[in-house]
């Protein structure tokens, strides 16, 4: 049922920005097929091959960082470099029950999905729900928004609440 509320508001999103929308779920085009290998790339720490997917003036966008973290990185090598740190926190990362959604003539691509992580030496289970937007030109990811549930950070990390609680300083 979350997902479903999830993707009413991004693609509501989608509507609003753009005057015209058109949702298809190819799995053979082009920038599904680049979506796909990125989230196959992260999903087994390939670095170097995620790397290869983005454009030079690549952007992450994670709009629901907490406070005092920063949710926005420019340029690839920054993208690579929160991914990579990401990661550390982690033995295993999978993401499931996928869902896919190309709009805008295969500029923008949709993925919902939940995270099946496992926190390095804890074993503990880190279950989020995911909503990413990906940003595509000519065949490389200019741009990630990432859209998450940071109630799930919050007690996953043992983050007290209120230090969640503020703005973000980006």
């Amino acid at each position: 049922m979350k997902l479903r509320l999830w993707t009413v508001g991004a693609l509501t999103a989608a509507i609003v920005v753009g005057s015209s929308v058109t949702v298809t779920a190819r799995k053979n085009s082009r920038s599904v097929r680049v979506v796909e290998a990125a989230i196959a790339r992260i999903e087994n720490m390939d670095f170097q091959g995620f790397e290869r997917l983005l454009a030079s003036d690549a952007s992450f966008d994670n709009l629901f960082a907490l406070p005092n973290t920063s949710g926005t990185f420019e340029g690839r090598d920054a993208v690579i470099a929160n991914i990579r740190e990401i990661s550390e926190s982690f033995e295993q990362m999978e993401f499931v029950d996928e869902r896919v959604y190309e709009v805008r003539g295969g500029k923008t691509v949709f993925v919902e999905a939940r995270g099946n992580f496992t926190l390095k030496g804890t074993g503990k289970p880190y279950q989020n729900t995911y909503v990413f937007a990906f940003e595509i030109n000519n065949g490389k990811i200019t741009a990630i928004r990432e859209y998450n549930n940071p109630l799930t950070i919050i007690q996953t990390f043992n983050i007290p609440f209120s230090q969640s609680v503020g703005s973000n300083t980006k």
